[in-house]
């Protein structure tokens, strides 16, 4: 069985796996074609110019859990390897199928680790196109986040080519806090191919600031900009349902954590509602027009709670969470559970879940994971926070608030 010019370095266990993941991939593309034509108006760029070039990173937009379809399907033809949440092969079964049937390279979030930088480099070496996120978590907003940083310095390293594909629309069709699937209108862009001479000639911020130029994407400019917004019909349910779970504060009386959602609508104990409709904007739209505006709300009330707490205050709270514990291997155990809630003792703000506690200060990294998982690392050790019913976000966004505070502090030598 042949794959590619590189066959001639592998190993026999490599020619086999490469077997297994081919006869899988042709297993499963009538299934993956009939799903998109069924669940998506998806239109995507048919080119064939970079149909003979050599191993390369693609490196995407995040904007729905469905986005390595819509850069599998134009590029069916060649040979993907994913680069994936370690936490996917802590669901089972699905994980160990994944593991086995799919070429994947686990990154572990919230955590510290070149592990996946090695594996990305071993699998472009054998032949096989790497997939990369490069936001490295999807947007909560319908807007392209930050890229992570060193995506320039690896693809410069790594030697080989650098595809760009942009999706856009995917986002609505099930945002990332959403329960039920919609079906609309979604595009896949090939913007740039890099050649391993271009990128020879480029540094690696002048790759960043290519990555980040070709795959930005604000939906709500687009829907905008378009002679008829589209929409999105939700499978079932209703559209806003699970929308509590991105943002927190109410936009009429300021609380925080007393949203609630039923069908298309969200509220508040104080009476405020608004829809959400089928292009993704808030009916009314005053006082906020797209989540993106809710957002800058939401900060700004978790900043102002942070910054007026007081020894013993609970700042937010939750009913009930999980805690887990992570080890290298992607075992999972649990550690505690019981309420969850950010406070304020002698001057310090920690994550309390049942009987355990987290300074904001100790914890190195934090990240999420769909819209129930808070990931976060403290030295080496690893942990997992889960609830279907709490909105965790609010304790990422109050982590990332505390470290740029933190950074704005000056030192004791300055002062």
């Amino acid at each position: 069985m042949r794959f590619s010019d590189n066959d001639k370095t592998l190993t026999t266990e490599q020619v086999r796996e490469k077997g297994r993941h081919l006869r899988f991939k042709n297993a499963v593309t009538f299934p993956v074609k009939t799903w998109l034509k069924r669940n998506t108006e998806f239109n995507y760029d048919k080119q064939t110019s970079y149909k003979d070039l050599g191993p390369a990173i693609i490196a995407t937009n995040h904007a729905a859990v469905y986005d390595f379809l819509f850069v599998s399907r134009p590029l069916w033809y060649r040979t993907l390897s994913y680069v994936v949440s370690e936490h996917i092969l802590r669901v089972r079964p699905w994980g160990n199928l994944l593991n086995r049937y799919v070429s994947i390279i686990p990154h572990k979030k919230g955590g510290k680790t070149s592990r996946t930088a090695i594996r990305i480099l071993e699998k472009l070496a054998i032949g096989e196109d790497v997939y990369i996120a490069v936001e490295g978590e999807q947007t909560w907003d319908g807007v392209t986040m930050d890229i992570k940083p060193g995506n320039g310095k690896l693809a410069k390293k790594s030697g080989y080519a650098l595809i760009t594909f942009r999706i856009e629309g995917s986002y609505l069709l099930r945002p990332r806090w959403a329960k039920n699937l919609r079906r609309g209108k979604v595009n896949g862009i090939v913007v740039n191919v890099y050649t391993p001479e271009m990128l020879a000639d480029m540094t690696a911020e002048e790759i960043d600031e290519a990555i980040a130029r070709d795959l930005y994407f604000d939906i709500w400019k687009w829907q905008k900009e378009q002679s008829e917004a589209a929409r999105y019909i939700p499978a079932k349910g209703g559209l806003a349902e699970g929308l509590e779970r991105a943002v927190c504060s109410c936009p009429a009386c300021g609380s925080i954590g007393g949203l609630s959602t039923e069908g298309d609508e969200i509220k508040c104990g104080c009476g405020f509602k608004v829809r959400f409709t089928e292009t993704g904007f808030f009916e009314p739209a005053e006082p906020v027009e797209t989540i993106v505006e809710w957002e800058m709300l939401d900060e700004e009330a978790i900043e102002k709670a942070m910054i007026n707490a007081k020894g013993g205050d609970k700042i937010f709270a939750d009913e009930e969470a999980h805690l887990y514990t992570l080890d290298r291997n992607h075992n999972e155990s649990e550690k505690t559970n019981g309420a969850l809630s950010l406070e304020c003792k002698e001057d310090n703000l920690l994550i309390i879940n049942g009987e355990d506690s987290f300074a904001l200060n100790d914890i190195d990294s934090m990240t999420m994971v769909q819209a129930n998982r808070l990931l976060f690392s403290i030295d080496k050790d690893y942990y997992e926070i889960r609830s279907d019913a709490a909105n965790l976000r609010k304790y990422m966004q109050a982590f990332n608030l505390n470290k740029r505070e933190s950074r704005q502090e000056p030192s004791d030598e300055s002062k």
